[in-house]
């Protein structure tokens, strides 16, 4: 189920990158493969979605850090597999000493399900709430490393995108049809983030003394369909 959510995301959000509607694209075999399978899951879709994301870029222990974090809180309703509401976390981490940049400490992402309490986010997006553990493979030494994310966010109340198309594409003999519809805002953020990788205990605590913030609340509306002609 998450797979089939994330592909249907990325499908979304690359379609409404295009400035063009209507547009014949002749699709390899491999994707024709995949516009089948896209047949079956997307028949008649909806999704709706509320994000919460955090990244930090900063300094702490020596370390050098750059990090993002997600909180997805995700509903989708599908002729397929029915209604399915679900919670994901998307964690990014690299951290370097920063006395030897060739000295990485940890290098990751993951996305994981959680549960449906660690996730928590009004539903005009104003405040989120992530609690939660989520073990990460670190590829920098092949461990495995528990990150702790306890973050609050609260909206400033500016909105920084507002998007929306009605588009249509065509893939050789199918049509897909996307609308598209995101309202984001920027975000305080208190909390902490924690992790011991590479023999160092690291606490990422926002506001941030040094180094810069960025935090965001979502609301996001999508209704995806695709036809055989």
């Amino acid at each position: 189920m998450l797979n089939r959510a994330l592909l249907f995301v990325g499908a979304a959000v690359f379609l409404t990158g295009c400035s063009q509607s209507s547009q014949p694209m002749q699709p390899s075999a491999g994707a024709s493969a995949a516009m089948n399978g896209l047949q079956e899951v997307l028949s008649s879709h909806k999704f709706r979605g509320q994000t919460a994301h955090i990244q930090f870029d900063t300094q702490t222990n020596g370390t050098t850090i750059s990090a993002a974090f997600f909180g997805d809180h995700i509903k989708d309703k599908s002729t397929v597999s029915g209604k399915n509401t679900f919670d994901q976390v998307i964690i990014g981490i690299f951290q370097a000493d920063a006395a030897d940049a060739t000295r990485v400490l940890m290098q990751a992402f993951t996305i994981a399900n959680i549960g449906d309490r660690d996730f928590t986010i009004t539903g005009d997006s104003t405040s989120a709430s992530l609690r939660t553990t989520v073990p990460v493979p670190n590829s920098a030494d092949g461990t495995t490393v528990a990150v702790t994310l306890a973050l609050n966010f609260t909206t400033t109340g500016q909105v920084v995108n507002d998007t929306s198309s009605h588009q249509k594409f065509k893939f050789g003999d199918f049509t897909f049809v996307t609308t598209f519809k995101q309202f984001t805002t920027l975000a305080d953020v208190r909390g902490t983030a924690s992790w011991t990788a590479g023999g160092v205990a690291t606490t990422v605590t926002a506001p941030l003394t040094n180094g810069d913030t960025f935090a965001t609340l979502d609301s996001t509306v999508a209704v995806d369909r695709l036809t055989s002609q």
